[in-house]
This record gives structure tokens, sequence and C-alpha cells, in this order.
């Protein structure tokens, strides 16, 4: 029986395809990532009620660009990625986690109008 190894997954999939050609070199996800992170900031900056829109976004294109950062980079990068997205996202998903368990959570009063 032949033995997997993690690089033998990346040598499938090809993952010098899954960088983008910038000026002759390969932009990384992980460049993404910090772009992804000033975003983040910048909607935080925002008013409650204008934040909602942005940050949904933000907020569905973390978990792709997580998998795409381990594809290339390995797990101990998503592992920093997942800390830094749960801290930032930490109200939002506790607020639609206790929606899925069909409880009511509070609303702020900025959002409440």
């Amino acid at each position: 029986m032949r033995r997997l190894d993690p690089g033998d997954f990346r040598a499938e999939i090809g993952t010098e395809n899954l960088r983008f050609p910038v000026w002759g070199a390969g932009v990384t996800p992980l460049v993404f990532g910090a772009v992804w992170v000033l975003a983040a900031t910048a909607v935080a900056f925002l008013p409650m009620r204008r934040q909602f829109a942005p940050g949904l976004v933000l907020l569905v294109a973390a978990p792709l660009l997580l998998i795409w950062i381990g594809l290339v980079h390995g797990w101990l990068w998503v592992a920093f990625g997942l800390f830094a997205f749960l801290s930032m996202f930490r109200r939002p998903l506790l607020y639609f986690a206790r929606r899925a368990l069909g409880q009511l959570p509070e609303v702020p009063p900025e959002m409440r109008e």
C-alpha cells in the first residue's frame, strides 16, 4: 500500500496554478489575506448601519480565502488566518449561530430602526 504524502496532494492539484501572475511574480493568497484584513479594518471604521453589506461580503469571502491559503501554504497559515477571522468576526458569528439555534439574539440599538 502506497503511503500518502501531503506533497502528493499538492502535486496532483498543481498548486503552482493557484497563484495569480502579476509583474512576472506569483501573488500568493497571503497577499489577498492581508488585503482582506485591511478591508475588514476599514469596514470596522464605518457606522454600524453601513457595515452590514461589506461585512457580509468579507464574511463569505473568508472561508474561500482560507481554503486557498491552506492549499498553497499549509495548515499552519490556515490556523493563523482562522484565528484572525474568528477574532474579527466573533460577534456576527455568534449572532448567526444563535439565530440558527432558534434563539432571539439581542440586536444593537443603532440597528433596530
